[in-house]
């Protein structure tokens, strides 16, 4: 992670904890709150897509298991599961979710492509069937009700500001570490796998153990993002890991940019606005319609999603005739002059 990258990150963080300031509890919790829950689960899937080369279709299956696992360890209206301590509740579904993602890594850890993209999508849509039919853990379909959110010293983490700093905290934390997982020992081993797995492994890396554990890394940044979603809707049922959800974190992971950690709040942000916002624009009936065609503009103006073209208008401004006048010749002559002095 380069000093601009972490001075850019920080600024944004900053800026985010102002929000409060001016904005209501609809949107801390409504549009801030899902966006960051959903980006976490989206971060995932860039992760993986970024720096091993690979794309799941599982990644709300992982979100899922977590979601599940932290409404079975808590106190909510259908009497299911035992309730548990938050920290041992919240603890126990982030080891479950990533346990899920070492899982599929070994299931698909030889297959690339579409095959690795069709077996993913087809252990998601298992999970699926198997948490709509089983009544006596999920309640089938209609799943785990009223899950109460737990309180920390007394204040409800529910509460609008409590959430939101929460989320934002959770979701920066998560930007961070995998901003220094690509630059890491490890990163780097899986950018040598994505692009030449041959060669990285004629050089004695363990190509399956370093999939394995990415897959393993992402169940985690999804379990984290399955916890705060199940904890925003107080309540997760099978529609929560259907296909549904399976297209949307796919649209918000390339509307962002698949190989842009930021990218992936981006589109979560841009998904939750159009999701919100449209139906009273252009009807509940044509939402769906809407971001299917927000969509495929994005695709066809900037491949790479928004984080790129937001790189190519940076780069465009740097180039300009008025950033060379007021910026770069002052430092240029400011240079000369030193010299010389």
């Amino acid at each position: 992670m380069t000093r601009q990258e972490q001075i850019a990150l920080a600024v944004a963080v900053l800026a985010l904890a102002l929000v409060p300031v001016v904005a209501d509890d609809f949107w801390l919790v409504q549009i801030f709150g899902q966006s960051f829950a959903l980006g976490l689960v989206a971060l995932s899937l860039n992760f993986l897509s970024g720096y091993g080369g690979f794309v799941s279709m599982a990644q709300t299956t992982l979100a899922g298991c977590a979601g599940y696992m932290v409404a079975l360890t808590s106190v909510n209206a259908v009497g299911k599961g035992v309730p548990l301590h938050p920290v041992a509740s919240i603890g126990l579904a982030l080891g479950v979710s990533a346990l899920a993602g070492a899982f599929v890594g070994w299931i698909s850890v030889r297959l690339h492509g579409v095959y690795m993209l069709m077996l993913t999508l087809a252990l998601a849509m298992g999970f699926f069937f198997f948490a709509q039919q089983n009544v006596e853990l999920f309640n089938a379909f209609d799943g785990i009700r009223g899950v109460v959110v737990p309180n920390v010293a007394g204040v409800s983490l529910r509460s609008p500001k409590i959430f939101f700093y929460m989320s934002l905290v959770c979701s920066a934390a998560a930007l961070f570490a995998v901003m220094i997982t690509g630059r890491s020992p490890f990163g780097l081993v899986l950018k040598a796998l994505r692009d030449h797995p041959r060669k990285a492994a004629a050089l004695g890396f363990d190509v399956a153990a370093h999939r394995i554990a990415a897959f393993a890394g992402s169940g985690l940044l999804a379990g984290c993002g399955g916890i705060f979603y199940t904890w925003f809707n107080q309540r997760i049922s099978a529609s929560t890991v259907g296909l549904g959800m399976i297209n949307s974190v796919l649209i918000m992971a390339i509307i962002g940019g698949l190989r842009s950690p930021i990218g992936a709040f981006t589109g979560a942000f841009a998904y939750v606005l159009i999701n919100t916002f449209a139906s009273g624009l252009v009807g509940a009936e044509r939402v769906n319609t809407l971001v299917g065609s927000a969509f495929v503009a994005v695709v066809l103006a900037s491949p790479d999603g928004i984080a790129d073209a937001a790189k190519y208008v940076r780069s465009r401004v740097r180039q300009s005739s008025l950033f060379e006048r007021f910026v770069a010749q002052p430092a240029s002559g400011s240079a000369r002059s030193a010299v010389n002095e």
